[in-house]
Protein backbone atom coordinates (compact mmCIF):
# COMPACT_ATOMS: atom_id res chain seq x y z
CA UNK A 1 0.00 0.00 0.00
CA UNK A 2 1.19 3.61 -1.11
CA UNK A 3 0.48 6.56 1.04
CA UNK A 4 1.40 10.26 0.53
CA UNK A 5 1.80 11.74 4.10
CA UNK A 6 3.74 14.89 5.41
CA UNK A 7 6.89 13.66 7.38
CA UNK A 8 5.45 15.65 9.96
CA UNK A 9 2.42 13.46 10.42
CA UNK A 10 4.02 9.50 10.35
CA UNK A 11 3.75 7.96 13.52
CA UNK A 12 6.91 7.61 15.92
CA UNK A 13 7.24 4.20 16.98
CA UNK A 14 9.24 1.37 16.61
CA UNK A 15 6.62 -0.77 14.30
CA UNK A 16 9.41 -1.13 11.57
CA UNK A 17 7.32 0.52 8.87
CA UNK A 18 8.51 2.11 5.94
CA UNK A 19 8.10 5.30 4.20
CA UNK A 20 8.92 6.96 1.35
CA UNK A 21 8.23 9.84 -0.77
CA UNK A 22 9.17 11.11 -4.78
CA UNK A 23 10.59 14.48 -5.33
CA UNK A 24 11.08 17.00 -7.92
CA UNK A 25 14.61 17.38 -7.70
CA UNK A 26 17.98 15.77 -6.97
CA UNK A 27 18.39 16.02 -3.46
CA UNK A 28 20.39 17.43 -1.61
CA UNK A 29 20.74 20.21 -4.19
CA UNK A 30 17.44 21.55 -4.00
CA UNK A 31 14.90 20.58 -0.97
CA UNK A 32 11.11 21.47 -0.46
CA UNK A 33 8.08 22.31 -2.08
CA UNK A 34 9.08 24.99 -5.02
CA UNK A 35 12.76 22.25 -6.13
CA UNK A 36 11.49 22.86 -9.57
CA UNK A 37 11.52 26.88 -9.50
CA UNK A 38 15.07 26.67 -7.36
CA UNK A 39 16.18 24.58 -10.47
CA UNK A 40 15.51 27.04 -12.70
CA UNK A 41 16.36 30.21 -10.62
CA UNK A 42 19.89 29.25 -10.19
CA UNK A 43 20.42 28.12 -13.73
CA UNK A 44 21.00 24.95 -13.72
CA UNK A 45 21.17 22.29 -17.04
CA UNK A 46 19.47 19.33 -15.04
CA UNK A 47 17.09 18.72 -12.27
CA UNK A 48 15.34 15.38 -11.77
CA UNK A 49 13.46 13.51 -9.48
CA UNK A 50 14.38 11.39 -6.27
CA UNK A 51 12.60 8.69 -4.18
CA UNK A 52 13.78 8.45 -1.05
CA UNK A 53 12.92 7.55 2.63
CA UNK A 54 11.58 9.84 4.60
CA UNK A 55 12.79 10.93 7.78
CA UNK A 56 12.27 13.90 9.88
CA UNK A 57 14.71 16.46 8.27
CA UNK A 58 13.29 17.06 5.26
CA UNK A 59 14.58 15.12 1.97
CA UNK A 60 17.48 14.57 3.46
CA UNK A 61 16.63 10.29 3.77
CA UNK A 62 18.95 7.90 2.05
CA UNK A 63 18.40 7.75 -1.71
CA UNK A 64 16.20 4.93 -3.04
CA UNK A 65 16.26 5.75 -6.78
CA UNK A 66 16.91 8.96 -8.91
CA UNK A 67 16.71 10.10 -12.43
CA UNK A 68 18.20 13.36 -14.40
CA UNK A 69 15.89 15.66 -16.39
CA UNK A 70 17.25 17.79 -18.45
CA UNK A 71 16.50 21.89 -18.26
CA UNK A 72 15.42 22.74 -21.69
CA UNK A 73 15.95 26.15 -23.26
CA UNK A 74 12.95 28.20 -22.45
CA UNK A 75 11.65 25.98 -19.60
CA UNK A 76 9.29 27.45 -17.43
CA UNK A 77 8.13 26.26 -14.10
CA UNK A 78 5.30 24.59 -15.01
CA UNK A 79 7.07 22.49 -18.26
CA UNK A 80 9.79 21.74 -16.10
CA UNK A 81 7.48 19.98 -13.27
CA UNK A 82 5.46 18.27 -15.99
CA UNK A 83 8.24 16.49 -17.25
CA UNK A 84 9.94 15.91 -13.88
CA UNK A 85 6.28 14.49 -12.74
CA UNK A 86 6.44 12.02 -15.63
CA UNK A 87 9.67 11.01 -14.10
CA UNK A 88 8.68 10.87 -10.46
CA UNK A 89 5.48 8.73 -11.10
CA UNK A 90 7.79 5.73 -12.90
CA UNK A 91 10.68 6.51 -10.12
CA UNK A 92 7.76 5.74 -7.47
CA UNK A 93 6.72 2.20 -9.08
CA UNK A 94 10.44 1.03 -9.74
CA UNK A 95 11.17 1.83 -5.42
CA UNK A 96 8.08 -0.23 -4.55
CA UNK A 97 9.10 -2.90 -6.78
CA UNK A 98 12.75 -2.24 -5.35
CA UNK A 99 11.35 -2.24 -1.89
CA UNK A 100 9.51 -5.29 -2.70
CA UNK A 101 12.20 -7.25 -3.88
CA UNK A 102 14.17 -6.68 -1.19
CA UNK A 103 11.66 -7.45 1.63
CA UNK A 104 10.56 -11.37 -0.51
CA UNK A 105 14.22 -11.95 -0.34
CA UNK A 106 15.04 -11.17 3.48
CA UNK A 107 12.28 -13.08 4.83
Amino acid sequence: RVINLHPALLPDDGTGNTYTTADGSMIPVFRGLHAVRQALAAGVKVTGSTVHYVTPEVDAGPVICREEVLVESGDTEESLHERVKKVEHRLIVEAVRSLHRRDATST
